[in-house]
């Protein structure tokens, strides 16, 4: 199941964020702005729910092209910029990335038409994998980061 994380959720969630740790949870969270998905799967563990993924996504007027520009580039509606993704489980950072792209597209009350799906991912071997097998494109190569774009 599909849910939009709290405040208080985004900083049990992203305090091992292995892609962007250092990014705040209190910036991670801002109505109409900046968002942060989870995934929940079958399975308790202490009462809680097993988190499959988590996804966090900036509405954006800019490309970013490292996590300094993202920081700073202003809020708009733009770009839908995916900038940190990762999962508990097999297959489960593939299934939070399409379905969070399926919201956005056709119920996000916030989005409007035309808005592009586009990552700030690291430059690394398995980040480029793993959008080109899940069917994103390579739009540019930056110094430290890729940007891959999900239709």
């Amino acid at each position: 199941m599909l849910q939009i994380a709290t405040l208080a959720e985004v900083e049990l969630l992203c305090k091992d964020d292995p892609i962007r740790p250092a990014i705040p949870a209190r910036w991670r969270v801002q109505e109409n702005l900046r968002e942060v998905y989870y995934s929940e799967i079958d399975g308790v563990v202490w009462h809680l729910p097993v988190v499959g993924a988590v996804l966090c996504v900036a509405y954006t007027q800019e490309l970013p092209t490292s996590e300094e520009e993202l920081l700073s580039v202003r809020s708009g509606q733009n770009f839908a910029i995916f900038y940190s993704v990762w999962s508990n489980k097999k297959g489960q950072g593939k299934k939070i990335v399409k379905d969070v792209s399926r919201l956005l597209s056709s119920q996000h009350e916030n989005i409007k038409r035309g808005m592009r799906y586009i990552t700030l991912s690291p430059k690394t071997t398995m980040a480029m994998n793993f959008h080109i097998k899940n069917g994103a494109k390579l739009l540019q190569e930056n110094p430290l980061t890729y940007n891959f774009e999900y239709k």
